[in-house]
């Protein structure tokens, strides 16, 4: 993963709160959810995210992460007891239960030529 530069996460309570001004809640409830309900409240489909691209959203550990298409999953940094880290998170659409997913909400700036060509 590539990261010649990242973006400035956004508040996080900026970000719930337009999810949950929308009607949708955050966090994502366990089990079965309504997708639609959350693309309706400005979660960004997989089909129109760029790759290498980075957007704003949330999940549990960031508020900031760069698609990756090829794989289809999301990449952030993660800084747990002062080390840092690549970590993939999946998209919403591909949530399971058990796992954490990141719901893009809008592009923080767009893939880097280099980024487009290698799909990272």
């Amino acid at each position: 993963m590539e990261l010649d530069y990242i973006p400035p996460p956004c508040p996080f309570d900026i970000l719930q709160d337009r999810l949950m001004d929308a009607g949708v809640d955050y966090p994502v409830p366990s089990g079965d959810i309504d997708l639609q309900a959350y693309l309706d409240a400005g979660v960004i489909p997989k089909d129109d995210l760029e790759s290498g691209a980075w957007y704003w959203g949330l999940c549990r550990n960031t508020t900031i992460a760069m698609w990756n298409a090829d794989n289809q999953v999301f990449w952030h940094v993660r800084v747990k007891f002062n080390k840092y880290f690549a970590e993939s998170i999946r998209h919403l659409c591909d949530a399971d239960p058990f796992h954490d997913a990141f719901l893009p909400l809008e592009k923080a700036m767009p893939a880097s030529p280099a980024r487009k060509r290698s799909g990272s």
